[in-house]
């Protein structure tokens, strides 16, 4: 750069102050180490953060319950990587599995590979055949981009944690997700039974684990009761929902830029005022 000198003595290169953003550019283009005086050491050397599906001795990260990725793309950028990233099981993920086979990033990265259709997945297949996959839920705000797809592999994962309740216990037929949930553990936690000649055909119903980690129960709406908030207690332990859940659920969403529903936000008021009424300490979340 104009102006820049070596300094032999503190073996540093000096350079004029009007170039700082180049000289930072420069630094991060080629994985340097930056410190500035204000110590925000990991904010400011993001750059050298890498990302991998593996864990530390190279096995494949893959969170419990899932067999396919069905990981939920957020609505904005991980605020401190600057970075797309996905919701899975409740957390951030940045490499997702999909792959586009179709486009020119496959062939360039795998130049060898001379049948690139045998590389080809379900999704693929539909982009070829130009079927749309995107799925508008109940809210127009609430758009799910390849919600359909990613409902299907949801359904398949769903086989791992919930076959035994995967089926309708008036007419035994298999259960279907009803739509995609939103940036909830899970893709599919609402199911319903599609046999039209069944008396609980597209009737609700709701699946998913218990809140405490320490419960491996299945809470099923059939036959679980509904606390004064109207979600679902776990038949084996009684867990229910509380101040840090909601907590935790508005700050998912916050995060990943989802859509906060109104009831939620009551809930919260709710629940925090129940337990004044009962003298218990609560932490301010508003």
């Amino acid at each position: 750069m104009p102006g820049a000198k070596w300094n032999p003595a503190l073996k540093i290169w000096g350079v004029l102050s009007k170039y700082e953003s180049e000289v930072y550019l420069f630094a991060k283009k080629n994985r340097f180490f930056i410190e500035f005086e204000d110590k925000r050491h990991y904010s400011n050397n993001i750059h050298l953060v890498k990302y991998s599906r593996n864990d530390k001795r190279g096995n494949p990260n893959i969170p419990v319950g899932i067999k396919y990725c069905e990981g939920r793309k957020a609505n904005k950028f991980d605020t401190r990587l600057k970075k797309e990233f996905w919701w899975c099981v409740n957390e951030s993920c940045f490499q997702n599995e999909e792959v586009d086979h179709l486009g020119c990033d496959f062939e360039n990265n795998c130049g060898s590979v001379k049948k690139v259709w045998e590389h080809y997945t379900l999704l693929d297949i539909l982009n070829i055949l130009n079927i749309n996959t995107d799925e508008y839920k109940n809210s127009p705000i609430d758009f799910v981009p390849k919600g359909h797809y990613y409902k299907f592999v949801g359904h398949i994962n769903a086989f791992n944690r919930l076959l035994e309740k995967l089926y309708c216990e008036d007419c035994g037929e298999l259960l279907y997700p009803t739509q995609t949930s939103h940036f909830a553990l899970f893709r599919d936690v609402h199911f319903h039974c599609e046999n039209i000649e069944c008396r609980m055909h597209n009737h609700d119903i709701y699946l998913s684990h218990c809140l405490n980690g320490e419960c491996a129960n299945i809470v099923d709406s059939r036959i679980s009761k509904k606390c004064s908030l109207k979600l679902h207690i776990c038949d084996l332990c009684g867990t229910c929902c509380s101040v840090e859940m909601f907590k935790r659920r508005l700050e998912n969403l916050e995060n990943v830029g989802g859509y906060i529903h109104n009831e939620l936000i009551k809930n919260v008021k709710k629940k925090m005022a129940t337990l004044r009424e009962q003298n218990i300490t609560v932490i301010n979340v508003e």
